[in-house]
């Protein structure tokens, strides 16, 4: 059987959305013959899985123009929930791939096409294949959810165009996939005979042995490290605030000793560290590599996981939490509501701590160190066996 995947993010692009598709194809590929359509890299024959790029130019062009005029006429990014158009919603930039990835597909002839989302191109791409060709089979996953998705909340003119397109999309779908329960629920709810499966994403061992850090020097011998994006409008980092101005006055010696790091930094959590008079503990990096991001988390003593209070996003499930896993480090949940399915598999594998049971492990960093090394090979193995085919 002939596999392709549908990826319009794909290594070497450091997106995080090409992560999932990248670690399918290693998996498929291990059965059966696998083509990766994407736009990034060279056409490579003799890899596995072959890579097969197409449309590179036309977008690449049209992201470019794009990136060079967006300050200019929609100026800074504003809160709310932002519409999402030409990188997420319709209209995209990415509709302009939908024609070279389905003349890729077309010339590969696949009996199984996975389509990942987003973008929702790689959807449309995979379904117009289907309707040419009724004998192949159309696999799609959800990285996140298109009409449904809990940020970008696209334009109300296109919501009926999207809406009746994607229940087009997932009836013609042999099997929908996605990366949580809360995800699965809301996609059955489009098509409530369809079935629906929640993979979670697959952890990959990198960085083990973390490079020396160059480019900041730690404040404190204890560091916190925030690696992920930040939402204002579902995260709140007040908490983990108030928490440090607490023990500034009652654990002087233990304030004076941490050193929060977060990458990249964001201008309102600067406003909020301002706010509260804590800028001698804190540090702000600027956006790095993925590796880079990994480095850090490997060099840090808490990894700080900043969970979405929007309980209608419970099945929002970050793929930081993952790196997060393969660590011996200890998470620190900051935030976050009471049934977040993040928190849930994170407290499965008994690896997520809050900010009042700290403290104690501040005052005995060997009890700690012992506790991180135990849970982490745990949480490893079971991982691993949660997520293999």
């Amino acid at each position: 059987m002939l596999v392709a995947i549908v990826a319009h993010n794909y290594p070497p692009n450091t997106a995080v959305g090409g992560q999932r598709p990248w670690q399918w194809a290693r998996w498929i590929g291990q059965k059966h013959k696998t083509v990766v359509i994407t736009r990034y890299g060279k056409t490579n024959l003799r890899e596995q899985p072959q890579r097969i790029v197409s449309g590179s130019s036309i977008i690449s062009w049209a992201e470019k123009t794009f990136r060079s005029s967006r300050k200019k006429f929609f100026g800074p990014k504003k809160l709310g929930r932002p519409t999402g158009v030409f990188r997420y919603r319709m209209p995209c930039l990415y509709d302009l791939w939908i024609w070279p990835s389905l003349k890729a597909l077309l010339k590969a002839r696949p009996d199984l096409v996975i389509c990942s989302h987003s973008p929702y191109a790689n959807l449309l791409a995979g379904w117009l294949y289907k309707l040419l060709n009724p004998g192949s089979r159309l696999w799609i996953d959800y990285r996140d959810l298109w009409t449904g998705n809990h940020y970008y909340r696209g334009l109300p003119i296109c919501k009926a165009i999207e809406s009746f397109l994607e229940k087009k999309v997932i009836r013609s779908a042999d099997i929908v996939t996605t990366v949580s329960q809360g995800y699965a629920r809301a996609l059955r709810k489009t098509r409530p005979r369809k079935r629906v499966l929640a993979i979670l994403n697959a952890v990959e061992a990198k960085g083990e042995k973390a490079r020396p850090a160059k480019k900041w020097k730690r404040k404190g011998p204890i560091i916190f490290a925030y690696t992920g994006s930040f939402y204002p409008q579902f995260q709140n980092p007040e908490p983990l605030f108030q928490w440090l101005r607490k023990i500034q006055f009652s654990e002087p010696a233990v304030f004076k000793r941490i050193s929060v790091v977060i990458m990249p930094g964001d201008p309102l959590i600067k406003y909020g560290v301002s706010r509260h008079r804590l800028e001698d503990r804190f540090l702000f990096m600027d956006k790095g590599s993925s590796q880079e991001s990994i480095d850090l988390q490997h060099q840090a003593d808490f990894l700080l996981f900043l969970d979405w209070e929007d309980v209608n996003s419970s099945g929002v499930m970050p793929a930081k939490i993952f790196e997060y896993l393969l660590t011996q480090k200890p998470i620190v949940r900051v935030g976050g509501a009471a049934k977040s399915e993040a928190y849930q598999l994170l407290n499965k594998f008994h690896r997520v701590i809050s900010l009042e049971e700290i403290l104690p492990r501040l005052r005995h960093p060997r009890l700690l160190k012992q506790k991180a090394v135990h849970l982490h090979q745990q949480a490893r193995q079971q991982v691993l066996d949660l997520v293999a085919p």
